[in-house]
């Protein structure tokens, strides 16, 4: 699927006309032309044309393209939004991993210092 939908819909909206590639599979595309929706339609808004938006698990919802452009401004806003609120999470995750093992590099450190000092105690001096 189109990762940048935008582009497409405001082509839509001024009626200009470019190739467009549409996904078969993730791999293969098939180059096509966008017909002008016919005006007749009832459904349609007031310009005339309509676009479908993909609006998860396979169902698609016919929409005006300034409907179009409001309903994907409004999905990566959302995104967004939850993006920064896992970076947030991610960020005192690391950082608690910082504290253990910091933590763990302490308690390793003083293991081994008491571990010499009782081989030391063990060790008999030589005279």
């Amino acid at each position: 699927m189109n990762p940048n939908p935008k582009p497409a819909c405001r082509q839509i909206l001024t009626r200009t006309e470019a190739p467009l590639l549409i996904p078969l599979t993730t791999s293969l595309y098939v180059p096509a032309k966008l017909a002008s929706p016919s005006s007749s339609d009832s459904s349609s808004s007031s310009s005339g044309s309509t676009v479908l938006v993909d609006v998860g698990t396979g169902f698609y919802v016919e929409k005006s393209p300034e409907d179009g452009i409001k309903f994907y401004k409004g999905k990566v806003d959302d995104l967004t939004k939850n993006l920064s609120e896992i970076e947030k999470v991610v960020g005192g995750k690391n950082e608690n991993l910082r504290v253990i093992e910091e933590v763990l590099r302490q308690k390793m450190l003083a293991e081994q210092a008491s571990g010499s000092e009782t081989y030391r105690a063990q060790v008999p001096a030589s005279a």
